[in-house]
């Protein structure tokens, strides 16, 4: 397209933008907690009153179980049981 009065850039890999220096400067990407060397897009636009959250490590499975069911209603000792079983 050289010369030519087109609008265009190469499509890059997730890997390719999270370290092409536009991206860089601009804190596009943000390191993925656990899985070292590799980038995740970070929070955008990025706002002073509400800047968002960077990206944070996934829960293991199971996690949460206790958290949700006591959410939902379910008393202490239903819970116990049902993961018992």
């Amino acid at each position: 397209f050289l010369g030519t009065d087109a609008c265009c850039v190469p499509v890059l890999s997730g890997q390719e933008a999270s370290v092409h220096p536009h991206n860089v400067a601009r804190g596009s990407f943000a390191p993925t907690p656990g899985a070292e060397g590799l980038f995740e897009p970070a929070p955008a636009p990025k706002l002073s009153r509400t800047p968002g959250h960077q990206p944070r490590p996934r829960p293991s499975p199971g996690q949460h179980t206790r958290e949700v069911l006591a959410e939902y209603g379910m008393a202490e000792a239903e819970v116990d049981r049902l993961l018992e079983s």
